[in-house]
């Protein structure tokens, strides 16, 4: 029988539990208006024996009545061990001897502890939904709905072990307050549960006394204090009271913060004193530089790297696999519904697949009786092409029969367990139920060559002309796609040679119209420029110029224009 959870004992943090809420959708398996569902839990797994199975009766409403009692899985119990659920019917009568009821079996599936753990973690009210479908003892009406006949679904909840059952009452209380149970009891149970949990596994807490304080003294109340790393014991002192102060703050190392949790456990655990424990404050200048992590940024980063390539490359092989067998499906499959469909298409395919290889291998066999004097010859490469495509046909063949022989007609769990034989994974089934349809593809591929080769030896430019035209219509899109990047190519190609262009002449242009070119100079009023080093001297100022008539002229130039000044002059 299964331990049940008040006795909070060691073995039952440390083993795999489960805890069976509520069942939906299970009245229809019996003509009885009102009957109880027996919920029964097991582990498939040749030491576990039917009599240590978990037997549940549900109410009425089909919820559990005792939501405080899971059942307490073997110790060997791990993540990939597969929980069998059954749902079976006992008429109300006598439970023990000539007047005991037969139980009847209504209904069974498996589901493996892990698979539960992701579905419980991804619900919303933290449970997992398990379908059961009907089996050959339900003996109601199995009414139909779009989908099918109704199955019934089982809401349940797994613990896996706790990793740290003894390590002080905080850790305890946090574990079981974080548990997958803890929402599934009421306040006052929560609360119980605690106050039993709270000291250790073997020290019973005294109970409170609530009297009024009397004029009584206190009793001694003992303390731990920190200690350095080369002590050998940690002291404690007693006070006379509660009301002195904490004592004061030792600075100690890691190494000693380490020691004083490990003793502190340990004292907690053998009973010794109460189930506290000191934090040591750590001083940042007492750290000694031994004790800093070294760590190495070039190895670190290179592991990591080829970490990275590996899960790539491993990620791709995975979706390559997926994508050619049925791996994914069958993975994926939660229930024996999804099972099921799994293996019908699977059926349909092998039965197509076996008509395909049976045409083909009577054609080739049909080839094999041609004399050497018929219309058509044929060469070297044609008889090995008839070859392969005769030996691909001949085991794909013998493969599609065995499986349409050991598959056809099977329930999902005789199909899982043929699957499943050798290993607890679909990844060998997938690869070899593919196999036929692999076989069917190289005997049509291998056919369609040797046709080819012996029209090519009576008509070559028709056979070359057929294969081109051919090609290019399957992989229009191909050539369409490749004339559209070619165009693209040469377009932004032509556009920059254009912009290099361009730029070039306006940079010549610019050359061309600046003041630079002309050697004229440009200089503001009252500024005197300095001449050019290397360059000609400046241009003396132009003497006035005397006509005929002894008159100067004087022409100047302004912003106005130019200005000319004629002045009479003394005749010469």
């Amino acid at each position: 029988m299964p331990l049940p959870r008040r006795q909070n004992s060691a073995s039952a943090d440390e083993a795999w539990q489960v805890l069976v809420l509520r069942a939906t959708q299970w009245q229809h398996l019996r003509p009885e208006k009102a009957w109880r569902p027996i919920i029964s839990l097991a582990l498939d797994a040749p030491s576990f024996s039917a009599s240590n199975a978990h037997d549940l009766l549900l109410g009425a409403d089909g919820q559990n009545p005792n939501l405080r009692i899971p059942a307490v899985l073997p110790p060997d119990t791990h993540r990939r061990s597969t929980l069998v659920l059954s749902v079976h019917y006992q008429a109300s009568g006598k439970s023990t001897g000539k007047g005991r009821k037969r139980r009847r079996l209504l209904g069974s599936t498996k589901l493996p502890l892990c698979d539960a753990l992701e579905r419980q973690a991804g619900a919303v009210d933290r449970c997992c939904e398990v379908k059961v479908a009907p089996g050959l003892g339900a003996g109601g009406k199995k009414k139909g709905s779009g989908n099918g006949v109704r199955m019934m679904s089982v809401f349940l909840r797994v613990r896996p072990p706790m990793e740290s059952a003894g390590e002080g009452s905080e850790t305890l209380v946090e574990s079981r307050n974080e548990s997958p149970f803890a929402d599934s009891t009421d306040s006052g149970a929560t609360d119980s549960d605690a106050d039993s949990v709270a000291g250790p596994s073997d020290v019973e807490r005294p109970p409170l006394d609530l009297s009024p304080p009397s004029g009584l003294r206190h009793r001694k109340r003992r303390k731990v204090k920190g200690f350095f790393s080369d002590d050998e014991s940690c002291s404690v002192s007693c006070s006379d009271s509660d009301s002195d102060g904490p004592s004061p703050r030792t600075p100690t190392s890691t190494r000693s913060r380490s020691r004083t949790r490990s003793r502190s456990a340990s004292r907690v655990k053998n009973g010794l004193l109460e189930p506290e424990f000191i934090e040591m404050e750590v001083y940042p200048d007492q750290i000694s530089p031994s004790l800093l992590p070294r760590v190495n940024t070039v190895t670190s980063t290179t592991s990591v790297q080829s970490r990275l390539s590996v899960a790539s490359v491993s990620s791709r092989l995975s979706g390559a696999y997926d994508a050619v067998t049925y791996y994914r499906e069958l993975r994926e499959a939660n229930h024996d519904a999804l099972v099921e469909a799994v293996l019908a298409r699977l059926t349909r395919e092998w039965q197509y697949v076996g008509a395909t290889l049976l045409a083909v291998a009577a054609l080739d066999t049909t080839v094999f009786g041609f004399s050497s004097g018929t219309l058509f010859g044929m060469d070297g490469f044609a008889l090995r092409a008839l070859t392969v495509s005769a030996i691909a046909s001949a085991l794909g063949l013998a493969l599609d029969a065995g499986l349409l022989f050991f598959y056809l007609g099977a329930d999902a769990q005789k199909f899982t367990a043929l699957a499943q034989s050798m290993y607890p994974s679909y990844f060998y089934f997938a690869l070899t139920s593919r196999l036929p349809l692999f076989s069917a593809l190289i005997s049509l591929l291998a056919l369609a060559a040797f046709l080819l080769a012996v029209a090519f030896a009576a008509w070559p430019s028709a056979v070359l002309a057929a294969c081109g035209v051919s090609g290019i219509l399957v992989g229009l899109q191909y050539v369409v796609k490749a004339g559209e990047l070619v165009g693209r190519a040469v377009g932004s190609g032509v556009r920059g040679v254009r912009g290099i262009a361009f730029v070039y002449a306006a940079r010549e242009d610019a050359e061309a119209r600046s003041p630079s070119s002309t050697g004229a100079e440009m200089a503001a009023p009252g500024v005197a420029v300095p001449a050019r080093a290397g360059g000609a001297p400046p241009r003396p100022p132009r003497a006035p110029e005397r006509g005929r008539t002894g008159q100067s002229v004087d022409v100047r130039e302004t912003r106005e224009g130019v200005w000319v000044d004629c002045r009479p002059g003394s005749g010469a």
